[in-house]
């Protein structure tokens, strides 16, 4: 055999184990990559439970107008969304505290705010982005669309009132008050009337005037309050109450496996309503609260 033909049959060089540690590295890097581009976020953090992923607080719920499938949850860290009926979550629109969230039917406009954060969507809740609204402040303790007016919405703005925009957050204008220690706001319908509801640290709060004036739920107590329509649910403990008539009178119905904090009901039909619970359990009723499911 000549010297050309054993030179072709060399082994060949083996390459250095740094540089191998450097391709896997680079495959990883795309892999992450990849999951980025297609959630919307790190890939780390998308399609876990809620209870994994643990918030830091709890303090909005919000059922999507067109998918009663589709959550969305606020808290200091931003949104999360579940796209099949709270299973599991992932993050979406900016990092920044969402007390409030508004979804109205019939329009891709949408709204979350917070402690100095306000998120806009304007294509149903798909994306979101930061906004600076014309209110007179960043702290927005309440945040909620018209139960009966397309385009209205409400948001209560600490140290200086209730707020009323009524082109769809173009524009604010000074509605009323509403007390101090407001941590949320819900609005339902009263026939063609707006009923404005507050969960307080004193109590709950309703409004049948557009918050010029206030008047005491003592069946509430410091609940948080969703609403559908005419529909009410409140999120009190061992409880979830429900009203028919804009939160005028009030059914108890016992919750199980722990202490309801935050609820939200869908547009599309009151009957299917969301509990999230201490702990970060997240429960689906489609009876109106009468039997529940436990779904992560």
């Amino acid at each position: 055999m000549s010297r050309r033909t054993r030179a072709r049959t060399k082994p060949p060089r083996r390459r250095p184990r740094w540089l191998l540690g450097l391709g896997a590295a680079a495959l990883l890097a795309a892999a992450g990559w990849w999951l980025f581009v297609r959630d919307g976020t790190d890939g780390a953090a998308a399609g876990r439970d809620l209870a994994s992923y643990r918030p830091p607080d709890i303090h909005a719920l919000a059922v999507h107008p067109a998918d009663p499938n589709v959550v969305i949850f606020g808290s200091h860290r931003g949104l999360l969304v579940s796209r099949d009926g709270g299973r599991s979550w992932s993050p979406i629109g900016p990092s920044g505290d969402a007390m409030g969230i508004a979804m109205p039917p019939g329009t891709k406009r949408a709204y979350a705010a917070g402690h100095d954060a306000f998120f806009r969507s304007d294509d149903g809740g798909q994306t979101w982005s930061s906004d600076r609204p014309a209110l007179p402040g960043t702290d927005v303790h309440g945040f909620a669309a018209s139960a009966v007016t397309p385009g209205r919405f409400y948001a209560f703005v600490v140290g200086h009132g209730l707020f009323r925009s009524d082109d769809g957050g173009s524009t604010w204008a000074r509605s009323g008050t509403a007390p101090g220690s407001t941590m949320s706001i819900a609005v339902a319908s009263d026939r063609d009337q707006d009923i404005l509801l507050a969960s307080t640290m004193e109590g709950g709060q309703r409004s049948r005037d557009g918050g010029a004036t206030w008047e005491r739920v003592t069946e509430l107590g410091a609940a948080y309050v969703g609403a559908s329509g005419s529909r009410v649910y409140a999120a009190a403990g061992t409880r979830v109450l429900v009203s028919t008539d804009g939160g005028m009178r009030w059914e108890q119905r016992a919750f199980p496996n722990g202490k309801a904090a935050l609820v939200a009901a869908a547009i599309t039909d009151p009957e299917t309503v969301y509990v999230l619970a201490e702990g970060f359990g997240v429960w689906r009723s489609s009876d109106g609260g009468r039997t529940w499911q436990q779904m992560s």
